[in-house]
């Protein structure tokens, strides 16, 4: 069911992680299009282009998590989670959610995203940036919503 859709994530990582960043309480370092330094350190950052970035998020974001047989709505709130957060974190908070993806995607999502909330709190730098993931989540249930909303239709 879900693939990966070129035009809405390209626009959603516009919208959420924007241009070049290099704050110095980040721990991920220089960033641009939500990709650091921190993880891809043999990358030029101020000059990586949203294409590329694309095609990282493509093979390293989307591509490894099973998101095939989920609402496109359900994969595209994974797969933020995922770039946000790390694989690893992203799968572990899908498996910790009881609520059938398929059959219950809102209530998937909606706790899903509650238990995103709760591993933010526990972060030594959400004072810091908790302000920015609580509304970056705020924008993906619009975003979740939205597509799904498409999909009923």
């Amino acid at each position: 069911m879900a693939e990966f859709n070129y035009g809405i994530i390209k626009e959603w990582i516009l919208e959420i992680e924007g241009g070049y960043v290099n704050d110095p309480r980040d721990p991920g370092g220089e960033t641009k299009f939500g990709i650091s330094k921190r993880s891809y350190p043999d990358l030029d950052i101020k000059k990586i282009t949203i294409e590329k970035a694309m095609e990282i998020y493509r093979k390293n974001f989307w591509d490894p998590l099973p998101l095939e047989n989920l609402p496109f709505s359900v994969a595209f709130v994974i797969f933020d989670t995922s770039i946000n957060t790390g694989k690893e974190t992203a799968l572990v908070l899908m498996k910790n959610v009881k609520y059938d993806p398929v059959k219950e995607p809102i209530k998937f999502v909606m706790k899903y995203l509650g238990l995103r909330e709760k591993y933010y709190t526990r972060l030594a730098n959400f004072n810091y940036f908790g302000r920015g993931w609580i509304n970056r989540i705020a924008k993906l249930k619009d975003k979740f919503l939205e597509l799904y909303d498409k999909e009923v239709r």
